[in-house]
């Protein structure tokens, strides 16, 4: 009975996986919900049950759905769901009676959005180290003569 519990509670999907670049980078609400819909895909995938639309691949998550797996309300989702549509993150269409949200991982766009803070951050770095070497061989230079 115990060894039954334990597993349930330590179950994979008893936990969230966000990754911490992207956490670092949008708000964590907004990793929170895009991992969220990323594991969904991915389930919607593996079962064969992704919707053609404009041809891209979408897939459909509900509103209790996401309440339920990340714990945010409806109004906390509709704010970072059109976040995450501003930034060109995520698409969303609303499809048949009685209307479903269906959501498209924009994977590219995520990509260079990591990629693009990355080179900001290396070139940040780059213009720190800089003055510091440049520091150094004036004193270098002022003790040589």
């Amino acid at each position: 009975m115990k060894k039954k519990m334990l597993k349930k509670i330590l179950w994979q999907n008893s936990f969230w996986i966000v990754n911490k670049k992207l956490a670092k980078e949008v708000w964590i609400e907004w990793a929170l919900l895009l991992s969220d819909l990323i594991d969904k895909e991915e389930y919607f995938k593996e079962k064969w049950e992704m919707l053609l639309i404009e041809w891209k691949e979408y897939f459909y998550n509900t509103i209790d759905n996401i309440e339920k797996d990340t714990t945010l309300s409806v109004k906390l989702q509709r704010k970072n769901i059109k976040i995450l549509k501003e930034k060109w993150l995520i698409n969303v269409k609303l499809k048949w009676i009685p209307a479903k949200r269906y959501f498209y991982i924009n994977e590219e766009n995520i990509i260079n959005l990591l990629l693009q803070k990355y080179k900001t951050r290396c070139a940040q770095k780059d213009k720190l180290e800089e003055p510091k070497s440049t520091k150094n061989n004036n004193k270098e230079k002022k003790n040589k003569k």
